[in-house]
């Protein structure tokens, strides 16, 4: 039956450009259960530069479409082109929405999913924040409502979404998953015998150099951890964090490995080197890299924010980012008390498993049915 239907995905980003993400797992689990999918995203990269051609991803036909200056990934107006679907699944985007609000409201006759993936985070830039507050106020809440399902990926994000009014009997949550080959035991030594680590305890970070991750915090408390600090990714910020390192003299305290970006053996091989996983972020939707970690059975340290408590395997794993010396005596705890980290890195690994892409696909899978059917 599934074979009748079909199903767009629509996303500001996908293949080949940023990693494998959501949109494509929620893409190739459709593919997997005979739905004909189609992916609708932009047609240039991050540096600005085109992409010509349409393209095949795993046996799935990607449209690429045109996108003008920087008003958003949604600027062409896309609806003769979903009109056709019985299923569309918005991943992404969430405000930058134009012409895609404008089909949702005025011209829907499909199913619809949104995935707005917790835009709520801290600015720099009050005037900037104020906006977005006013969106998600207004033709966020229009938005919301022109769909039959809204994914949440973790708690706290199903409350933001209910604090816009979206009953909460048309949240799931539906979480990105993790690749099965993230279980997979990796070589734990490459990455220690590459940057001459040795036996060191090594606190491993990975993700965006930017004001969110917070990785300054490390960078504070590094001279009090008897510890190698990996900083992966790169961003921004990249060059004012190794000033910093430069400044309180820690250079051999410090590894910047990069981003790990297409080099997903590299990047678990870094994981599996690693005694403990830490993101000190100022603002989470899921942290993923989290997951990862624990995925290799690592203990991890997570700051209390956003959707992180959801992800952690026990309360000891998280920490107050207003305070440095409870930080500090955790990370110590799960470096130096090989037991305990042992017993947290087992009790994630269990956790982690729950939130496989095996295990996610049936709960999405199982939802497009259930929404098909009452279609």
């Amino acid at each position: 039956m599934n074979n009748i239907y079909k199903a767009a995905i629509v996303t500001p980003v996908f293949w080949p450009v940023g990693a494998i993400g959501y949109p494509h797992y929620m893409a190739l689990s459709l593919k997997e259960n005979g739905y004909d999918v189609t992916v609708h995203t932009m047609n240039v990269k991050p540096d600005g530069n085109k992409i010509y051609d349409d393209d095949i991803w795993n046996g799935i036909k990607i449209i690429r479409h045109s996108v003008y200056g920087r008003l958003g990934e949604f600027a062409k107006n896309w609806i003769p082109y979903l009109k056709e679907y019985n299923l569309i699944h918005f991943c992404g985007g969430y405000r930058h929405v134009h012409s895609t609000l404008g089909y949702l409201t005025k011209n829907k006759t499909s199913t619809v999913i949104f995935s707005p993936f917790y835009p709520v985070k801290p600015r720099k830039n009050k005037l900037l924040e104020n906006i977005a507050k006013l969106y998600d106020g207004s033709l966020g809440k229009l938005l919301f409502k022109s769909c039959d399902v809204i994914l949440a990926e973790t708690n706290v994000e199903k409350d933001w979404l209910k604090s816009l009014g979206v009953p909460e009997h048309l949240i799931y949550i539906i979480p990105n998953p993790l690749p099965e080959t993230a279980f997979e035991n990796y070589d734990k030594t490459k990455f220690r015998i590459k940057y001459n680590i040795g036996n060191r305890k090594i606190v491993f970070f990975l993700g965006g150099h930017s004001y969110i991750k917070n990785v300054e915090l490390l960078l504070k408390i590094a001279p009090a951890i008897d510890a190698v600090f990996v900083i992966g990714g790169e961003g921004e910020l990249t060059e004012k964090y190794k000033k910093i390192v430069e400044t309180l003299q820690i250079t051999e305290q410090i590894i910047f490995p990069g981003s790990f970006f297409g080099e997903y053996k590299k990047k678990m091989e870094a994981f599996a080197s690693a005694d403990v996983v830490i993101l000190p972020s100022l603002h989470e939707g899921l942290g993923g890299v989290l997951l990862e970690g624990m995925a290799q059975s690592k203990p991890v340290l997570a700051s209390d924010v956003g959707g992180l408590p959801d992800v952690v395997p026990d309360k000891f794993c998280l920490f107050d980012l207003t305070n440095t010396d409870e930080l500090i005596r955790k990370l110590r705890t799960l470096l130096y008390d090989t037991n305990y980290a042992e017993y947290l890195g087992n009790k994630g690994r269990k956790k982690a498993e729950k939130y496989s892409y095996h295990e996610i696909s049936k709960k999405y899978i199982n939802l497009v049915i259930s929404l098909l059917s009452k279609s």
